[in-house]
């Protein structure tokens, strides 16, 4: 095996298995938000999807070794990066810092400041305290997995360019 079917071999495997964990994740938020009529969630689901659907035509035009094989497989990835930055970024911006509580059910909040003994103040702030982190983390995550996975098939798609031109 020379070395462009070794580079294609490995960067095929990745994009496998990580656009066919997010298609198959995206589908299933898709069907499950559906299920709950939530339209919103339905069409971020899907948006996830096509992500992984890109990222598996990036996969399958570079098993083929046809032109465009990197554009699908980067493209797929700022996709997701834009969608995950997007949503996590409205999330944090359309938290009501006056009234934190008002999404949660009554009967959550009732039982969890029971058992944690907090006041309405304290869980308020203890819950905005949450958000922030929770979304900041998922924003920091998607920024160094989704964006190492781009310059990763940057890289690769332009070292099997310069293969190609080296073998000619």
């Amino acid at each position: 095996m020379n070395e462009k079917e070794k580079l294609i071999r490995k960067v095929s495997s990745v994009a496998k298995w990580n656009g066919g964990s997010i298609a198959f994740i995206g589908g299933l938020s898709s069907l499950i938000s559906l299920a709950f009529q939530d339209w919103g969630y339905v069409l971020l689901g899907f948006g996830v999807t096509a992500s992984g659907l890109m990222e598996l035509r990036g996969r399958k035009k570079l098993l083929q070794d046809e032109e465009g094989a990197g554009k699908w497989l980067k493209g797929s990835q700022l996709w997701l990066i834009v969608l995950i930055l997007g949503y996590a970024g409205f999330k944090i911006l359309s938290l009501d810092a006056s009234d934190p509580l008002k999404d949660i059910p009554i009967e959550y909040v009732d039982q969890i400041k029971f058992i944690s003994g907090m006041s309405d103040l304290e869980f308020g702030e203890y819950i905005i305290f949450l958000t922030y982190a929770v979304y900041s983390m998922v924003m920091l995550v998607t920024a160094l997995y989704q964006g190492g996975l781009w310059l990763y098939y940057k890289l690769k798609t332009s070292k099997l360019s310069n293969v190609e031109s080296l073998s000619l």
